[in-house]
């Protein structure tokens, strides 16, 4: 992803702008409840492009790909260089979802780099603010499982959607004042504002974990399955920091 270079302090507001969901610009403590469309995007081939050696601009991919997003007013919560993963609220959200998924995989035609599978889902989404260095916001309700599930389902340049529920509810935690870097695990915080825009390709080793039973504990009790999920977060962060890996989110 394109940044903007940081020449002080009062500056990183608008450095680490890029690179946290706009939902944290005013934080919450604990857990919100609001409904919203989920946009589940799984993109084919870039990886195998860019591992095979083939020329490939991944961060020009995804820049379009965000930018594509945000013209409709959706609001990434996941990016990577195969998954997107994006947030819409307020009206109209799921005409909003499709246009922008439609937008994207324009995006991935025009370029001819890569192809994309979606998945849309719009119902109750749980917001969870969670962990301590970095804190996470964990993104969790059926629209979320099901938006996932659609895009497994969806083939290379289709989408697929489906509404989970239609109700208005929406809650809200208690109002906190912790600033953008908060969200931003130490060594992506140092490599941002070191100024660097170059994409790095490195040998690495990734491990990748999944939890089940959210959903029926969402249903049973959304406070405690909150408290748990915040509880499995910092788990994962001790030991990811006592055993130096970065936590990818």
């Amino acid at each position: 992803m394109s940044m903007i270079r940081a020449s002080a302090a009062s500056d990183r507001v608008l450095l680490y702008g890029g690179y946290v969901p706009r939902l944290l610009e005013q934080p919450w403590a604990g857990a919100r409840i609001v409904p919203g469309s989920i946009a589940f995007c799984e993109i084919t081939s870039l990886s195998a492009q860019a591992q095979s050696g083939v020329p490939l601009d991944i961060d020009g991919v995804l820049d379009d790909l965000v930018g594509a997003a945000q013209d409709h007013g959706g609001d990434v919560l996941s990016l990577a260089a195969d998954v997107v993963g994006v947030l819409f609220t307020g009206e109209g959200r799921h005409g909003r979802a499709l246009n922008a998924v439609h937008a994207m995989h324009d995006v991935l035609s025009e370029r001819g780099d890569a192809s994309m599978s979606a998945g849309i889902a719009s119902g109750l989404v749980h917001l969870v603010i969670a962990g301590d260095e970095p804190r996470q916001l964990i993104t969790v309700g059926p629209p979320v499982t099901r938006a996932i599930e659609l895009a497994g389902l969806a083939g290379p340049g289709d989408t697929r959607a489906e509404t989970v529920d239609r109700s208005g509810i929406e809650t809200h935690g208690q109002a906190m004042a912790l600033p953008r870097s908060a969200f931003l695990d130490p060594a992506v915080r140092e490599a941002i504002e070191s100024g660097s825009t170059d994409p790095a390709i490195r040998q690495a080793t990734i491990g990748f974990a999944t939890f089940s039973g959210v959903d029926r504990a969402l249903q049973r009790n959304p406070a405690s399955a909150a408290a748990h999920i915040a509880d499995l977060v910092e788990t994962v962060q001790r030991a990811a920091t006592d055993n130096d890996v970065t936590l990818l989110h």
